[in-house]
């Protein structure tokens, strides 16, 4: 299945329809090619039966007139206007701006990176584009309330694309690369060990955090339970409440100490999480320059309290963070505060490092699952964090620091609960005040791709 910056809605037999409506749709730069095997030779070579049209038009010209196409590239105009069988190309021949102002129908659509004008589509106007696709590496097409409908690969390699209108691509088969991680929690094997136990000690001491166990050859159990409770204060477990994909999903759940239980020398409860196995057969701390992907499915319950406004800080907590295995806080997060979730970054060293404000994502939908999908460049100076939410992009940060000075890698996935809060008292009073007596959040569909290109192999569901 082939997946861009689209949810997938309609499934028939091999086709499948990604429809987005009235959103801004945005991509800028980057490697991020959506295409199908059956069409590759039609998208390199096109049809033989096909005629290339290449726009060769003045300043702001009209699409709809014959003087501004021509049968080569930068050649004399006085051609037909591209129709259902032709390919139009914009490359350096012409790089005047293009307006689309009525309805078209072409074979295909191809942006080359020798075009730097602007193609806009009208609001109001359909653009119709058939098995050839539409490729862009250069140039900028906006689409001002258009609706765009593609019947072939669908490929964003460079330049600028936006639509505010309707987004329709249809395609055939799967090209995606498999994730070099997947999670559906559908294994009856996992977990591979059982949970580590231990008493209630009233008198206990330390973080207690518990000995890892194994949950699988990806990941291991990481929990930190104050040592004045019972281990039942937390839950990492496959459960049929609610499933993403499949039958299962993985439930988190976490209880903060009761205040008459508080440790008087330790830590109190503040961690369940899956951390990365140190032995895994695949990497999970990529080097500063590589590229992963990541994606995953949280949804949390109708009856999930959301923390008031005037404390919502006070409380927040993580849902994922990207560890680098090196003492430290991670460079990356997920947090929610309030309704929201958002990305909490660092920059510096990783044992000094200074936080930045954090980067709204998206606003929580208490009852339904929310499809994430990130790509992260990891680099001291020059990285990249970005971010889809049920096919929508939320998030688009460049040049940012994901890799920290004094360390040569990035991070490894760690989902589930961090309750970093929860270790200070008036915290833990001001959660029970807000009528919150646990977090409980359900994630399924983890996967993982180092490389670009990797939105397909890793979109939940896919």
């Amino acid at each position: 299945m082939v997946k861009g910056i689209f949810s997938p809605l309609e499934v028939s037999g091999n086709f499948f329809q990604r429809k987005y409506k009235k959103s801004s749709l945005v991509h800028s730069g980057g490697n991020r090619k959506m295409h199908c095997l059956i069409f590759l030779f039609l998208v390199i070579n096109f049809s033989s039966r096909a005629a290339n049209r290449y726009w060769v038009g003045p300043s702001s010209s009209s699409w709809h007139s014959t003087s501004n196409w021509s049968n080569t590239s930068g050649g004399s105009g006085g051609f037909s206007i591209p129709a259902s069988t032709d390919v139009a190309i914009f490359d350096g021949g012409s790089t005047a701006n293009c307006a689309i102002n009525s309805g078209v129908e072409v074979l295909g659509i191809l942006i080359n990176n020798g075009y730097t004008g602007t193609i806009t589509l009208s609001g109001g106007v359909s653009l119709v584009i058939n098995s050839s696709g539409f490729e862009q590496t250069g140039g900028t097409f906006t689409g001002s309330g258009g609706d765009m409908y593609v019947q072939g690969p669908f490929d964003l390699v460079g330049g600028l694309f936006t639509t505010t209108g309707i987004l329709d691509v249809e395609m055939v088969g799967n090209s995606a690369p498999p994730p070099d991680i997947y999670m559906g929690f559908e294994d009856p094997s996992e977990p591979l060990e059982p949970p580590f136990y231990r008493p209630a000690n009233p008198n206990g001491t330390g973080n207690g955090c518990l000995e890892t166990t194994t949950w699988n050859v990806y990941y291991v159990r990481d929990v930190c339970i104050s040592p004045t409770v019972d281990v039942n204060h937390y839950a990492i477990e496959r459960s049929t409440q609610q499933k993403r994909s499949g039958s299962h999903s993985l439930r988190f759940y976490l209880k903060p100490t009761p205040l008459n239980q508080w440790p008087g020398g330790g830590e109190a409860t503040h961690r369940a999480e899956l951390g990365p196995k140190y032995n895994s057969p695949v990497a999970h701390y990529p080097a500063a320059g590589e590229e992963v992907w990541y994606g995953l499915s949280y949804y949390f319950p109708n009856d999930f309290v959301f923390a008031p406004e005037n404390i919502e800080n006070d409380i927040r907590f993580v849902i994922a963070q990207w560890q680098h295995g090196s003492p430290g806080s991670s460079i990356i997060a997920l947090e929610v505060i309030g309704d929201e979730i958002m990305l909490q970054r660092q920059t510096g060293n990783s044992t000094s490092s200074t936080w930045v404000t954090p980067d709204t994502i998206t606003t929580i939908t208490r009852g339904q699952w929310m499809d994430m999908v990130f790509r992260v460049r990891w680099s001291r100076t020059g990285g990249i964090v970005q971010c889809w939410v049920n096919g929508q992009q939320k998030l688009n940060l460049n040049n940012v620091q994901t890799v920290y000075n004094n360390l040569s890698n990035g991070g490894g996935l760690k989902p589930g609960i961090y309750y970093w809060r929860w270790k200070d008292q008036q915290s833990v009073q001001n959660t029970l005040n807000a009528g919150i007596t646990h977090r409980e959040i359900f994630i399924d569909e983890i996967r993982q791709y180092k490389g670009t290109n990797g939105y397909q192999s890793v979109a939940p569901g896919g």
